[in-house]
């Protein structure tokens, strides 16, 4: 894989996200810890805007065109305008780190997920600019996803929640900031919840989520709390490796699978990890589709261009000890049908 990959200057950190235009593909937008925002042109790899915090970013999302938005660890969700390169409003509604926003385009709210156990819900529509309400949470949040009906929020202690975008909007109407979540679930996983990502499908029978762990596992769920669809769930173990010990036994050598991102055009998604490896898995055929070979570096974060052309590869360090300093970017060009899957 590494022949083919292409890297991206600029960044002197973990990459914590990334994420692609979806109105024009070509732009590549990345946060990092070195506190750094930057929009890239990928057809022509080369950096086009930086915008520098003083604080680590944890995520970062488009809103249109030409407005982005960040996440930082002290607590503020910032917006700058691309167009003419500054920032347009700091909004500090939290008291802890942001770990996570996303944005939905149907409904124009963005949602941000803090450590400091709550969400703050935005209404970024022209009519209700500004429009804001902070919801309590039982937990800190490490992770969100939304797939334009629903937020999935992971939380600390194996908790997640799933709220429907009617309902925020009726709590921003309301100013309700003790809305109750219409799901309230336990992780399937054992271990500490490492990403969610919803499973952007047109098909309704597989709406749902993929969460990760750092215990090397993707859980598979639906959101229909049918027991017969609930009975559908699925688990199963990724990126590790087989070793040998001191003692000369065979063991597995386990890593955080730290990213998920569901291809454009197919019923696939990737995942990557601490291995510094990619694979991809048909959802509904529950099978592994590919995997490339490992980059020797920890991967952070991934993203698929809309239109399928480039999968975007984020690395770092988040305290391993044998991990490299810094964080890149890499850029794969897929090849036409690479990411199909078998069903």
């Amino acid at each position: 894989m590494s022949q083919t990959l292409v890297e991206l200057s600029g960044p002197e950190d973990t990459i914590s996200a990334l994420i692609f235009s979806i109105n024009n593909p070509v732009y590549l937008l990345a946060s990092s810890w070195d506190g750094h925002l930057r929009l890239y042109d990928v057809t022509n790899k080369v950096l086009v805007r930086d915008f520098s915090e003083r604080a680590p970013i944890l995520d970062a999302t488009f809103i249109s065109e030409t407005t982005v938005a960040s996440a930082s660890v002290d607590g503020a969700l910032r917006l700058y305008d691309l167009e003419h390169g500054r920032l347009v409003s700091e909004k500090t509604h939290h008291t802890g780190a942001i770990s996570s926003i996303t944005y939905s385009h149907k409904n124009k709210i963005l949602v941000a997920g803090s450590w400091d156990c709550s969400l703050s819900v935005h209404n970024m529509s022209a009519e209700n600019v500004g429009q804001t309400v902070r919801i309590n949470l039982s937990e800190k949040v490490f992770a969100l996803s939304s797939d334009g009906e629903h937020v999935v929020v992971a939380m600390a202690n194996r908790q997640v929640y799933i709220f429907s975008f009617t309902q925020l909007l009726d709590a921003l109407t309301t100013q309700n900031t003790n809305l109750k979540p219409m799901q309230r679930r336990e992780s399937s996983l054992k271990f500490m919840t490492r990403t969610i990502q919803c499973t952007m499908t047109s098909d309704h029978s597989m709406a749902g989520y993929v969460s990760t762990s750092i215990e090397g596992r993707v859980s598979v769920e639906f959101m229909d709390p049918s027991q017969e669809s609930q009975d559908r769930k699925y688990a199963f173990k990724c990126h590790r490796q087989r070793t040998r010990n001191a003692q000369g036994e065979d063991e597995d050598v386990v890593y955080p699978v730290n990213a998920i991102e569901f291809h454009p055009m197919y019923k696939t998604f990737a995942s990557a990890g601490g291995d510094g490896v990619v694979s991809v898995w048909d959802l509904k055929a529950k099978k592994r589709v590919k995997q490339y070979a490992a980059i020797g570096e920890e991967i952070q974060t991934l993203a698929y261009s809309p239109d399928a052309r480039f999968l975007a590869i984020g690395t770092g360090s988040l305290g391993s000890v044998d991990s490299l300093p810094g964080g890149k970017i890499y850029l794969r060009a897929m090849a036409e049908g690479e990411g199909k899957g078998k069903s």
